[in-house]
């Protein structure tokens, strides 16, 4: 679809009469293409690749980003046994969530981080439901995790260490 619309776009933008709302729309387009792209990239038999993904759930519009880190099969195909995904979401009821899958050896590990202390009571009945869905396709799910984001506890300790040091003079330098 990439190889398909980005031709479409150059080609639209490239038109002297189209309306400015429709060239805004195409060039945030574009450089969202782009800029996936740029970070997207391989690294010998590791790859990584990052995208956007538009979702509608329950009529509301959101943007999941996801990010694959893998690596290649001899035969040049995605080793289904290893792999690392990250989504990023923002929703409105749960707010910033990144779920972050571990496979290997077809063995997944889910760590789910996000702040809303009921979120355990509403994933412990669907547990059940993704384990017989991921041995559907020969995957062994070793475990869901939820957690909170660790950020509060760094700025808490950044507070607490920052109270206790003596005003000095001079200019500190990090390389």
């Amino acid at each position: 679809l990439a190889q398909q619309l980005k031709p479409q776009l150059l080609s639209l933008l490239q038109e002297p009469q189209i309306p400015s709302a429709l060239r805004d729309s195409a060039e945030m387009l574009m450089a969202r293409m782009n800029g996936m792209q740029l970070l997207s990239g391989e690294n010998g038999h590791q790859h990584q690749l990052i995208m956007q993904v538009p979702l509608d759930f329950f009529g509301k519009q959101m943007d999941a980003t996801l990010q694959w880190n893998g690596r290649m099969g001899k035969d040049g195909k995605i080793d289904a046994n290893f792999a690392r995904v990250l989504f990023y979401l923002n929703m409105e009821s749960l707010k910033e969530t990144v779920i972050d899958m571990q496979v290997q050896n077809r063995i997944v590990t889910i760590n789910v981080f996000n702040d809303s202390p009921q979120l355990a009571l509403l994933a412990e009945p669907l547990k059940e439901g993704l384990k017989n869905g991921l041995a559907d396709k020969e995957y062994y799910l070793s475990g869901i995790f939820i957690k909170p984001f660790e950020k509060e506890r760094a700025i808490e300790q950044k507070v607490t260490t920052n109270e206790d040091v003596q005003p000095t003079s001079g200019v500190d330098y990090r390389v």
